[in-house]
């Protein structure tokens, strides 16, 4: 049986790899008109305590997809937040 350390990096490495496509997807196109920007607020808030809590139990697997989440994350924010601000997308 896998340990609760080995689980956590494997989850924490699919979990980060799924941020890939669409943070790749929005560099690329620039287009955020199909995202939801209230979702990756969200998304970003339970990423900043899932950090939390990985820093509070030492799991440094955990702490690193989280960090890498954050900045994929944050990247998708910023093109929504700036085509809202340019009129080209909307809330």
């Amino acid at each position: 049986m896998l340990s609760a350390n080995v689980i956590s990096y494997i989850a924490s490495t699919i979990n980060t790899l799924s941020f890939l496509p669409q943070a790749t997807l929005v560099i690329k196109t620039r287009n955020t008109k199909a995202l939801s920007l209230g979702m990756w607020l969200i998304s970003i808030t339970a990423t900043i305590f899932w950090t939390i809590f990985a820093f509070q139990i030492g799991n440094i697997g955990m702490i690193i997809a989280d960090i890498i989440i954050f900045i994929l994350t944050s990247i998708i924010i910023y093109f929504k937040i700036k085509n809202i601000i340019k009129g080209v997308d909307k809330l």
